[in-house]
């Protein structure tokens, strides 16, 4: 007899080998309430012997799960509106549709694509269904960019650039590429990137701007703002832009930016790319009492699986205690931590999600991370920082396999590739990241969680997939087989490793 439970007494994975397959993408990454959002999506045969005619669609749906649980169903077609703006012909075989979400909080949209396909080894016509899924978070912000910027003085070698804005939002980060007007040719020309976390204070958000970058690109004024973006620091996703197309004249910058001269090998600085560290910190005064080193635990762990390793010294172990928050968030919570047990110099080691939290921090704040020397900022191991495959509508099935709590819309294939946008280049520098595996190139195959396996691309630790565990600009540091995500695998824990945990604890800055 099958016993009352809240989950499925079963579950039926179908694996489909035949060459047919979906794709899809958003039509827009602006997501916030009142704004239309679009899928594009096609079939495509992948087989050797396909032809361009042997695929009819005869149907093509965009289904929409709302915040409330709410199940829409909206006819996608080849002539849609959308597929114009994007420079798509109609009746080319991509299908479109698109929706205006009315509340903030998560959505899941999936496109589900069937038809015929002609199956040259059968000779015969075989029916398909094909559906891919996105996972979104729709930003309550209501900010929007007036165009307008203006100038204003810091010190001899930084100005202040307000970007004018309307309505509310918080956390939010801007971001903006800075041109300038080169000294010789008086033409326009891209001197940098500027950005970091922002309020809005009387209707502007106010982002900094070193002046060694005009220098460096050999431009002075006038300045403009061009791809200036909004987002929402907890989605990720952006709330409000101006294009590469469209240009915002910074009033002012000529009273405070007078440069005539050009220094093509200026060496780039930390303080270029980050600003001024205003942590007072003197070395001197560290207790070894003090923890310098904080170890993240994953996802919804419960504990920190770190916590009974012998092989950590003078660290910190922080527990998230099962919750299944978002990035921001996770940061805040640790930074707090930090803060209360005077943690004023650290590196950290995190495992799955702690390590996207941890390069999070590092990105966006100025903590002990900045004042740590002597080895590696961030180390990471089983970190999906490209996303999950099983973050989304998918986490259901996670939780009846006892994998997870449940979907995190940052640990998503979408939510995590927006995410990634943000961190920079110098932060992906000081990421050192490890993967492990079930055991590889057996013959029947093998796995860390079997009916995880059936979902998961292929290889994987019965949660992070290969494909999505790495970072580039970061340091791989290598895979090491039968070794799983988390305990009650296959094989034993992956932060169970004495070999590895050893060489981060030797190899972390302090």
């Amino acid at each position: 007899m099958l016993e009352s439970s809240p989950y499925p007494n079963a579950v039926l994975n179908v694996i489909n080998n035949d060459y047919v397959e979906i794709e899809s993408h958003l039509s827009t990454y602006l997501v916030k309430v009142g704004q239309p959002i679009g899928i594009v999506s096609t079939i495509e045969d992948l087989s050797p012997t396909a032809t361009t005619d042997n695929i009819r669609v005869t149907s093509a749906l965009m289904e929409v799960i709302t915040p409330e649980g709410s199940d829409l169903e909206i006819n996608m077609t080849d002539n849609n509106p959308i597929l114009e703006q994007l420079g798509i012909p109609p009746h080319s075989g991509i299908y479109a549709a698109q929706f205006t979400s009315k509340t903030a909080g998560q959505y899941i949209v999936q496109a589900k694509l069937q038809g015929l396909y002609s199956d040259t080894t059968l000779n015969e016509d075989v029916p398909f269904l094909r559906s891919t899924e996105h996972v979104l978070d729709v930003s309550s912000a209501t900010v929007s960019l007036t165009g307008y910027s203006q100038a204003r003085p810091i010190d001899l070698e930084h100005i202040a650039i307000d970007i004018g804005v309307t309505g509310q939002g918080s956390p939010l980060r801007a971001y903006a590429e800075v041109w300038g007007t080169t000294i010789i040719t008086q033409q326009p020309k891209a001197a940098c990137w500027i950005g970091g976390v922002v309020e809005i204070n009387n209707n502007v958000v106010t982002l900094e701007l070193d002046l060694k970058w005009l220098i460096l690109a050999g431009v002075t004024c006038p300045l403009s703002l061009r791809n200036v973006y909004i987002s929402d620091l907890i989605t990720s996703f952006p709330v409000a832009m101006i294009s590469q197309e469209q240009e915002m004249v910074v009033k002012d910058a000529e009273l405070y930016v007078k440069l005539e001269n050009h220094v093509p090998n200026m060496p780039i600085t930390k303080e270029m790319r980050f600003g001024k560290n205003p942590l007072a910190f003197l070395r001197g005064n560290v207790s070894a009492d003090v923890p310098n080193l904080i170890l993240l635990p994953g996802y919804c762990s419960s504990t920190n699986p770190f916590h009974d390793v012998k092989e950590f010294t003078q660290a910190a172990f922080f527990a998230s205690n099962g919750a299944n928050i978002r990035n921001q968030e996770y940061a805040e919570r640790v930074l707090a931590y930090t803060s209360s047990i005077g943690m004023n110099t650290y590196s950290i080691i995190g495992h799955s999600q702690g390590g996207m939290v941890a390069a999070h921090i590092y990105n966006y704040y100025f903590t002990g991370l900045d004042n740590a020397s002597g080895g590696r900022l961030i180390q990471s191991v089983g970190t999906p920082y490209q996303g999950c495959s099983a973050a989304g509508f998918l986490a259901d099935l996670g939780k009846i396999f006892g994998v997870a709590c449940g979907s995190n819309n940052d640990l998503s294939l979408d939510g995590a590739a927006n995410w990634l946008t943000g961190i920079s280049s110098e932060v992906r520098s000081s990421i050192y990241y490890y993967t492990t595996t079930y055991k590889q190139g057996t013959f029947f195959g093998d796995w860390c969680v079997l009916p995880m396996n059936l979902i998961l691309q292929w290889p994987n630790d019965g949660t992070t997939e290969s494909k999505y565990a790495s970072i580039s600009g970061a340091n791989y540091l290598g895979n090491t087989q039968q070794w799983c995500h988390t305990s009650g695998m296959k094989y034993p824990t992956q932060t169970s490793d004495s070999t590895r945990n050893a060489e981060m604890n030797q190899n972390a800055a302090r």
